[in-house]
């Protein structure tokens, strides 16, 4: 328990909060837009919360905007699904630092991570066209 109030007071520090669907399951929210929606009242003014719900896409919320939500885009077939939280994070960050707007970030996010369940580990993603997604490293 101490370790849940550490996390959600550090909060208050950041400029872009990543909540994982456990982590926020644990603190009693059901859907990725609860979360975000309440957990942006732990935040430091002009923070952003983005929350990532696996198979049902991810959310995001900055300060009184609305909700932004995407869908997920699974893969024609799941090969691995190893890291697809992590490649979220590193998409959606990457797609902020090119001025992307929130709910195009977390769409990028959700497509990257989708196709990264497509393919077996990590080599493949560098020059990934397809999927509505082109990642250029």
């Amino acid at each position: 328990m101490l370790f849940l109030i550490a996390s959600v007071s550090l909060s208050g520090l950041a400029d872009y909060v990543f909540i994982s669907k456990e982590f926020a399951m644990s603190l009693g929210y059901f859907t990725k837009e609860d979360a975000v929606e309440n957990l942006i009242s732990h935040c430091r003014k002009g923070a952003t919360v983005i929350c990532a719900w696996g198979a049902d896409g991810a959310a995001a919320k900055s300060g009184s905007d609305k909700v932004v939500v995407s869908a997920a885009f699974p893969p024609d077939e799941m090969v691995d699904t190893m890291g697809a939280g992590d490649t979220f994070n590193a998409a959606t960050i990457f797609a902020l630092c090119n001025c992307a707007g929130l709910n195009e970030a977390i769409a990028f996010g959700c497509k990257v991570a989708g196709a990264k369940c497509g393919i077996r580990g990590y080599k493949e993603l560098k020059g990934l066209k397809g999927a509505n997604v082109t990642v250029n490293t």
